[in-house]
């Protein structure tokens, strides 16, 4: 399962080329990361405080790398000056978003019944694993 389609947190329409699509976010008066979002480049980006980047930035393993530098820049550089995340749970779940195959799809049927209910009294790691993922997806488009 790979994930080929992202859903644009402005207007809510599928992306299906990457190279029109922009990561955005802002830094807080407190030196915090928050409000990462996914949007179509120039309609939906418009937002001049925003801090953005091509949606490929954070895919593959140099975007895996990308996002865990948001987290820690380890031990090579200085970390005084980097910016905290704000919301670590709506960072883990942009996370999954962009690094966890299948999660894109899988989110738009989170609040459906079934899932819902199977998925209540989970662990924090089974419905992020492949096989939960295409269960929640298969679940979701069989009520559509």
């Amino acid at each position: 399962m790979k994930t080929t389609v992202w859903y644009c947190d402005a207007c809510h329409e599928e992306i299906y080329d990457l190279l029109d699509a922009l990561v955005t976010w802002r830094i807080t008066d407190a030196h915090k990361a928050s409000g990462f979002a996914i949007t179509h480049q120039g309609p939906c980006d418009i937002d001049a405080n925003e801090l953005s980047l091509e949606l490929t930035e954070f895919l593959g393993e140099d975007g895996l790398e990308r996002l865990l530098a948001l987290l820690s820049h380890g031990p090579f550089l200085n970390t005084a000056e980097q910016p905290k995340i704000a919301d670590m749970d709506a960072f883990v779940d942009f996370f999954r978003r962009l690094q966890t195959p299948g999660y894109e799809e899988a989110r738009l049927y989170f609040d459906h019944p079934t899932v819902k209910q199977q998925v209540s009294e989970a662990n924090g790691y089974a419905p992020y694993t492949r096989r939960c993922l295409e269960w929640i997806i298969d679940t979701g488009r069989a009520s559509n």
